[in-house]
């Protein structure tokens, strides 16, 4: 008898999500943004350069992310995460302070480290630092299909993110 062919649901079920995609690069500061700028419309007027905007891939629970830096050893940015469900308003995840660390990823360096502030625990986010290593952040998407990525404090050219989808036991 032959093989079922695969569904969604049968590939999302293997590793699909769980490999590291890259998300985009913000090469320009943007303030955090203000309570009347966290409308769809406002957020997809930024610059390409300014923003990340991760679509949910899969319907794995939790995300995680590591950046990619083109600065120097220790050199920070500060960053803004925001999550939204649909074309709607976007909701204030957390402030990510990012530090450059020694491991290469070919013409830059992972964070190393990275400190959350201003948290909604809501995510119940968690961060792994790793000494000249790759620091990750992760989060619970609870249902929240975009996540804006802004950088409002640049202290590096350009700042990269790769991001995975997966289920944890």
């Amino acid at each position: 008898m032959p093989q079922p062919m695969p569904t969604i649901a049968n590939k999302e079920a293997g590793d699909f999500g769980s490999r590291w995609v890259e998300a985009g690069s913000i090469t320009s500061a943007e303030a955090a943004l203000a309570v009347d700028e966290r409308d769809n419309a406002s957020v997809e007027a930024f610059a390409t350069a300014k923003t990340i905007i991760y679509k949910r891939r899969t319907n794995k629970v939790w995300a995680e992310a590591r950046f990619r830096l083109d600065g120097s050893e220790n050199d920070t940015s500060v960053l803004q995460v925001y999550a939204a469900s649909g074309v709607d308003h976007y909701k204030f995840m957390g402030q990510l302070t990012i530090t450059q660390g020694q491991q290469d990823s070919t013409s830059e360096h992972f964070a190393d480290t990275i400190a959350p502030a201003n948290e909604d625990t809501f995510f119940e986010a968690a961060e792994w630092d790793a000494a000249n290593g790759i620091a990750t952040y992760a989060w619970k998407m609870k249902g929240y299909d975009r996540f804006l990525i802004i950088v409002s404090t640049l202290g590096v050219t350009t700042v990269d993110a790769d991001i995975r989808e997966y289920n944890a036991s």
